[in-house]
């Protein structure tokens, strides 16, 4: 009993299976398939027969934009009427040709929205693409890419460096005429002597050196000073006021060494004044720095009392 009622089950089987496929889907492609240029549209009507209570699944439309390098979709709509749907596509062609070649609208694959889903294949359609400019009588010679020009590395570190140098220069050259360089433009008489007593000491120094000293503290004073003329000099140059024992006694050996009727040797005057108060020049290089910042301030005043007089 078991036997014939496996074998009345395998004879209905094919037939079960073979009712439940879907019928098939009619499909026609209308589009002109010759006279494309570049940038020229191509409007593509495909018309799908549907069977009965089935639907188009909008998801699977394509999507417009970008197709291929040369080939983009711009626009995709349809419509449905009873079972028939009219799908409008529009693809617009971004590239040119030598001469005429057969090009084909790319492939799709929609479905249906009813389970089990069924897809609706739509073949690629040919078109004859012809080219923008008319093809040559002669014969046309290809010519190999030209390399890219080398870049010349020489010349613009050359101008780098030529023109870091010019700035460097005219950055020094303005620091030096606004004073604010070691070497100063217009050096005042104490800054010219720390140049020249750069390398002395008090054990080195010769009658020359304190004749040098005499000069430029009469310079900063701007009169010959004598030993009972010299506090005018810290009238006259107020910066060196911090300094003034130090010049007095150092103005003293110097007066005493060259123009005295006793005068020092030059041994002498180079070790002790006093045995309480050793000679030392130090405070010639302090004093030509507040020198400078002297000057610096007080030209623009000057300048100033000079325009209010006019």
């Amino acid at each position: 009993m078991k036997c014939l009622y496996y074998f009345i089950l395998m004879l209905c089987l094919p037939v079960t299976v073979l009712g439940s496929d879907a019928p098939p889907i009619n499909v026609e492609v209308a589009m002109r398939d010759s006279g494309y240029r570049l940038g020229d549209f191509i409007h593509q009507t495909i018309t799908l027969t549907l069977p009965k209570h089935t639907t188009l699944d909008e998801e699977s439309l394509p999507l417009t934009g970008y197709v291929k390098p040369w080939l983009d979709l711009s626009t995709a709509t349809y419509t449905q009427q009873n079972e028939t749907i009219k799908l409008y596509l529009t693809w617009q062609i971004f590239a040119t040709v030598e001469i005429a070649q057969t090009l084909k609208t790319p492939a799709l694959v929609l479905k249906t929205k009813e389970k089990p889903v069924q897809e609706i294949m739509i073949p690629t359609q040919p078109f004859y693409y012809s080219p923008v400019l008319p093809y040559p009588l002669a014969e046309t010679k290809r010519h190999a890419d030209l390399l890219p020009i080398p870049f010349n590395e020489q010349t613009p570190l050359l101008g780098l460096i030529l023109f870091s140098t010019i700035g460097v220069i005219l950055m020094m050259y303005w620091m030096w005429l606004k004073d604010w360089l070691p070497w100063p433009k217009n050096p005042g008489p104490i800054a010219t002597l720390a140049k020249s007593m750069r390398h002395k000491t008090a054990q080195t120094m010769q009658a020359k050196d304190l004749q040098a000293i005499l000069q430029a503290l009469s310079a900063s004073a701007g009169e010959s000073l004598f030993p009972s003329s010299l506090h005018r000099l810290f009238n006259t140059a107020p910066f060196l006021r911090p300094f003034q024992a130090e010049i007095e006694q150092c103005f003293a050996v110097a007066w005493r060494t060259l123009y005295d009727e006793h005068p020092f040797s030059i041994r002498q005057s180079a070790t002790v004044l006093t045995s309480a108060q050793p000679i030392h020049i130090d405070w010639i290089a302090q004093a030509a720095v507040a020198e400078r910042l002297y000057l610096r301030n007080a030209a623009p005043t000057s300048a100033k009392h000079a325009q209010t007089s006019k």
